[in-house]
């Protein structure tokens, strides 16, 4: 019951410590705001609306500088503890082949997810929370295409990929089974993007992107799934004639479930080639082991 405890309590902690970063970052961009508009003769009775729209100009550059902030945070919790945070979230290598398997899982689950959830909004009660999800993500998905590839298809997902699956997945695997700490990572990971329809659809792949990263034992594995798969994102919506994801929908379903499919096919069959490398690497030393005794 101790460990449980003590994983739930650092979990909390890790997230804690985001939010202290967001508020950080916060008031340091507010003050530069409210300075530079007042430098500028920008006051009176607009004031409040016009350093709103000024904050939802620096949108990105609030999640980067955020994201650094909250890993920083991070990473002193984990000096103060004594322990590196890098070998904690395990930085193993992954081949190219493997990034290229994985980059196209993640673009296919994309597509599909984008399907199953305009059903889901348009035939359940999550219609009604569509204007909450468009408000918060609006503000991202502005912008020049490169700074929203790097900022929601690059700094978010690698350090959403550190906090929910390097961090918060590894901490909470100690104490429990590991199908309860991928839920758990997962649930968190869906409480933390702040709306239900996100919500709904994070759960799922919260999920996935912990499997990609247990099976491989590498976080690079973890964020290059959820770097292709934001970033998909960002390349629909910037398709110019949007009603061509409608006129060939079943097109698109189709080639998302077929290399989706092949895809995660051959990440499954990568891990067995791995687990099977590391008996036949363990066999030797075990052997070894016995005779030493032996004799």
């Amino acid at each position: 019951m101790k460990k449980v405890l003590k994983s739930l309590g650092l979990t909390l902690l890790y997230i804690i410590t985001y939010y202290v970063a967001v508020l950080i970052v916060g008031i340091a961009v507010g003050i530069f705001l409210a300075v530079k508009m007042i430098a500028s003769g920008q006051v009176g009775t607009d004031a409040a609306s016009g350093l709103q729209g000024e904050i939802a100009a620096y949108t990105g550059v609030i999640l980067v500088a955020t994201s650094l902030a909250a890993f920083m945070l991070l990473w002193l919790i984990f000096v103060i503890r004594k322990k590196s945070i890098f070998s904690f979230i395990s930085l193993r290598k992954i081949g190219l082949k493997e990034a290229g398997i994985i980059a196209t899982a993640g673009a296919a689950l994309n597509i599909l997810v984008t399907y199953i959830m305009q059903y889901m909004v348009s035939a359940t009660v999550l219609k009604d929370h569509v204007a909450d999800f468009e408000k918060l993500i609006k503000p991202l998905m502005d912008g020049s295409f490169i700074g929203v590839v790097f900022t929601v298809g690059i700094v978010a997902p690698v350090f959403e990929e550190i906090l929910f699956r390097g961090l918060i997945y590894n901490e909470l695997r100690k104490s429990m089974p590991v199908g309860v700490a991928v839920l758990l990572q997962a649930v968190a990971f869906a409480i933390f993007h702040g709306n239900l329809v996100q919500g709904v659809y994070t759960v799922v792949i919260g999920i996935v992107f912990a499997l990609v990263y247990i099976w491989f034992k590498s976080i690079w594995a973890a964020i290059a799934i959820h770097v292709f798969y934001n970033t998909t994102s960002v390349i629909m919506s910037r398709v110019p004639d949007q009603s061509i994801f409608d006129s060939y929908s079943v097109v698109f379903i189709s080639l998302s479930l077929i290399l989706g499919a092949i895809a995660f096919y051959l990440l499954w069959k990568f891990r067995l080639m791995e687990e099977a490398e590391e008996e036949i690497i363990e066999e030797p030393i075990v052997v070894e082991a016995i005779d030493s005794v032996s004799s």
